[in-house]
C-alpha cells in the first residue's frame, strides 16, 4: 500500500480558497519578420522571478518551434490544463504546408517544467500504459502524447489509467480532490471516473486501532490508493487514547455503484471490529 505525504495531502485538503483559483494565461501578440500570431504568457504568479521564467520558457519553445518549419511562420497556442499550480500549453507553428507541435508543462510554483515521472514512479509500467512516446501534453482529463518531434498529440490516455501508478500526495494537485468524513455515513457519493475521494476519519495508532477497508472485488475499478495518518497538534504530549486524523484515498478508474464499507479494529484481531460504517459511490 502506497503511504501518502501527509503535509502536501493536508495543505491540498485545507487550502480550498486556492484550489479555485486557476492560472492566469494572457495572450502576446507578436508581429516581426520572423514571427507572427500569439505567444502565451502567465501572469500572477506568487513571485516575479518564477513568473519571468515560465514566461521565457514560452518564448524559447516558441522559437524553438518555428526553427522546426523554416525559421519563420505563424504562432499560436491552446491552454489544455489549467490547475492552481499547473499549467499544460500545446504550441503550434505554422509556415506555408509545414506544421510542427509542442507541449510546454509548467509548475507555477517553480516557473520551471514538470513531467510525467512528477507524479508517477520509475520503470517500465509507464510505457505499458502510454506506449512509446516521444514526450507528453498534459490536458485536463488525462495525457496526450507523441512518437516524434514536432509531430501532433494524437494519442490520448486518461488519467484514470495511470490509478495504479500514482503518487496520490503529488497527484492531488493534478487531480480533482473530495474531502469526506464520516457525515457520509449512509449516503451515496458522486464523482467522475478519474477522480478523487480523501475520506478523513479520526482515529488513534498509538492504541493499534486503524480503518480498515472490507474488500469488494471491485479492484481495478474503484478501489483505495494509499493513506496517511496525521498525529495530533500536540503530538509531543499525545497519549494513549488521544485520537490523530487517518486520510484514506479512494479512485475510480471506471463507471458503476460501489459500497464502500469500512471497520474500525486492530489488525492482529480477529471478529468484529470496534466500530463500523459505510457509503455508496456512485461513478459516472
Amino acid at each position: 500500500m502506497k503511504i501518502l505525504g501527509i503535509l502536501l495531502f493536508c495543505l491540498m485538503l485545507s487550502s480550498v480558497a486556492l484550489a479555485n483559483q486557476p492560472t492566469t494565461v494572457y495572450s502576446k501578440v507578436v508581429a516581426t519578420k520572423s514571427m507572427q500570431g500569439e505567444l502565451p504568457e502567465l501572469d500572477g504568479l506568487r513571485y516575479t522571478n518564477l513568473q519571468k521564467n515560465a514566461n521565457g520558457i514560452l518564448a524559447s519553445k516558441a522559437k524553438d518551434l518555428l526553427a522546426q518549419v523554416g525559421g519563420s511562420g505563424t504562432v499560436s497556442y491552446e491552454v489544455k490544463l489549467n490547475r492552481p499550480s499547473l499549467v499544460g500549453i500545446l504550441l503550434k507553428a505554422t509556415n506555408g504546408g509545414r506544421t510542427a507541435y509542442q507541449a510546454v508543462n509548467l509548475d507555477t510554483t517553480t516557473g520551471a517544467e514538470f513531467s510525467i515521472r512528477d507524479f508517477v514512479g520509475e520503470g517500465n509500467a509507464v510505457h505499458e500504459i502510454l506506449g512509446s512516446y516521444e514526450d507528453v501534453l498534459f490536458a485536463d482529463e488525462g495525457l496526450y502524447t507523441r512518437a516524434r518531434a514536432g509531430a501532433a498529440y494524437s494519442n490520448f490516455v486518461s488519467y484514470r489509467k495511470l490509478f495504479p501508478l500514482l503518487r496520490v500526495g503529488d497527484a492531488s494537485r493534478l487531480l480533482t480532490v473530495y474531502g469526506l468524513t464520516r457525515a457520509v455515513e449512509d449516503k451515496v457519493v458522486t464523482m467522475k471516473a478519474g477522480e478523487l475521494l480523501a475520506l478523513q476519519l479520526e482515529s488513534n495508532r498509538t492504541t493499534g486501532y486503524s480503518w480498515a477497508v472490507a474488500e469488494k472485488g471491485y479492484a481495478g475499478m474503484f478501489y483505495e490508493l494509499g493513506r496517511s495518518y496525521m498525529m495530533p497538534a500536540n503530538a509531543a504530549n499525545n497519549k494513549a487514547g488521544m485520537p490523530g486524523l487517518e486520510i484514506i484515498v479512494f479512485g475510480a478508474q471506471e463507471p458503476g455503484e460501489y459500497k464502500v464499507e469500512l471497520e474500525y479494529k486492530r489488525a492482529w484481531e480477529k471478529g468484529a471490529g470496534f466500530d463500523k460504517f459505510g457509503f455508496t459511490v456512485k461513478v459516472l
